[in-house]
């Protein structure tokens, strides 16, 4: 109240003489007596209104949903233990740490032994089913480099025979040089004869050209001076 003259809820202005009017109020409130909601369903229990919550979170004849999943069905709390020995939706881990999540019709024959021991097995199997498939890869693995180094030798010979040849051949490189040498000559003289033909060619054209212009030139002269 030294601090704040309002009330936090609706932010009007209060004194300390309100404050305890209020809170006499609150406590006539609560000491009322009431009846339990659940009465239609058989409570005849009365208590006070500041105990509501804890009665109803105790209350025998309160609705509550099975537990069990898949089953969905209201039974009232008395009644919660009898359903859950009849319920077929219960299920519930062997109490003994086996790990087996029991039901209804497998509890009575449950065996802790027998059933680690049939887990054991099965887990023992598929390891060896593992095992066994990762020794066909790696056989597979050693088969492919096995025929990969076949070829690699393979390659190493034929480099090797081809080496062999071009030294063998060394002896006869100077005479096939030779030969080489003098064709080419032989195709470059060919292309400057050719080069050379074609350049007198053109000048033949260019000369009858020529000539054929001078003709008609001088033809067209003579005929003009006839005419006059």
């Amino acid at each position: 109240m030294k601090r704040q003259v309002k009330c936090p809820c609706c932010r009007q202005p209060i004194d300390q003489n309100q404050m305890l009017v209020l809170f006499k109020l609150s406590k006539s409130i609560g000491r009322l007596p009431i009846k339990c909601r659940n009465a239609q369903q058989g409570c005849r229990t009365t208590f006070p209104l500041s105990n509501e919550y804890l009665h109803i979170s105790n209350c025998p004849y309160e609705w509550q949903l099975c537990p069990h999943e898949g089953c969905g069905q209201q039974v009232l709390r008395k009644d919660a233990q009898a359903h859950d020995q009849s319920c077929i939706h219960w299920r519930q881990l062997c109490p003994m740490g086996c790990g087996t999540l029991l039901v209804r019709e497998n509890q009575a024959q449950h065996n802790c032994y027998r059933d680690l021991h049939q887990r054991y097995v099965a887990e023992r199997r598929k390891q060896r089913a593992i095992a066994a498939n990762l020794r066909r890869k790696m056989q597979r693995m050693q088969s492919r480099m096995a025929q990969i180094r076949r070829q690699i030798n393979l390659m190493c010979e034929s480099l090797e025979v081809d080496d062999l040849e071009i030294e063998a051949g060394e002896g006869t490189s100077t005479w096939t040089d030779a030969n080489i040498k003098e064709d080419i000559l032989k195709n470059v003289s060919t292309v400057h004869t050719m080069k050379v033909n074609v350049v007198e060619k053109n000048k033949i054209k260019k000369i009858k050209k020529s000539s054929f212009v001078f003709c008609r030139l001088q033809n067209k002269e003579n005929h003009t001076g006839l005419k006059t």
